[in-house]
């Protein structure tokens, strides 16, 4: 039920507008997918959407599930790791540590210990191919059957394996307006 309810709430009606989708041809969706063990969640904005360079991308890092990077709920207050790409020199950027307090798990929230965290220890962490990972969003935004050349919203998810970076694309969406956007944050 909370599933189905969630094609209701203002976000989801605010986004559907913004897109100017017939909310008498709308109807909710439920995907099963494979559940992937998961150490950090991100979202890969292919348009910085607090920037007006159209050239730079964003990613939105936390440890855990992207509950505490998505829901806005105040338990989760505090910035992800960001970087940014520039699609035109290729270069990458940290924009921010993250200072999330708590980590939300299957079923579980955990205070997060920065001092152990690998993607704290470096301005540009080695053990994520972000490069790779920007690639991929690009490929995705271009796919003419996918993102269709709009702008995306990507979500997914990180998980370490034996030293090295396991990543899973959850699922990507055309990017709201830029004014949506800003409606959608003073709500």
């Amino acid at each position: 039920l909370r599933v189905y309810s969630s094609f209701y709430t203002e976000r989801a009606y605010a986004e559907r507008r913004g897109e100017g989708f017939n909310e008498n041809r709308a109807y909710p969706a439920v995907f099963i997918q494979e559940l992937f063990d998961t150490d950090y969640a991100f979202v890969i904005h292919t348009r910085n959407p607090h920037s007006s360079d159209k050239d730079e991308m964003l990613v939105e890092i936390v440890s855990g599930l992207g509950e505490s990077l998505v829901s806005g709920k105040s338990k989760y207050e505090g910035q992800p790791h960001q970087f940014s790409y520039n699609r035109k020199t290729g270069e990458i950027k940290r924009l921010n540590y993250a200072n999330k307090s708590i980590a939300h798990r299957y079923g579980v929230e955990e205070l997060i210990d920065y001092a152990k965290d690998p993607i704290s220890q470096e301005e540009i962490p080695s053990i994520l191919d972000l490069k790779g990972l920007f690639t991929l969003a690009l490929e995705i935004e271009q796919d003419p059957e996918i993102g269709k050349g709009a702008p995306q919203d990507i979500e997914g998810a990180f998980h370490i394996e034996k030293g090295k970076i396991v990543t899973a694309i959850v699922q990507t969406r055309n990017q709201p307006p830029q004014s949506l956007m800003t409606e959608i944050k003073d709500e």
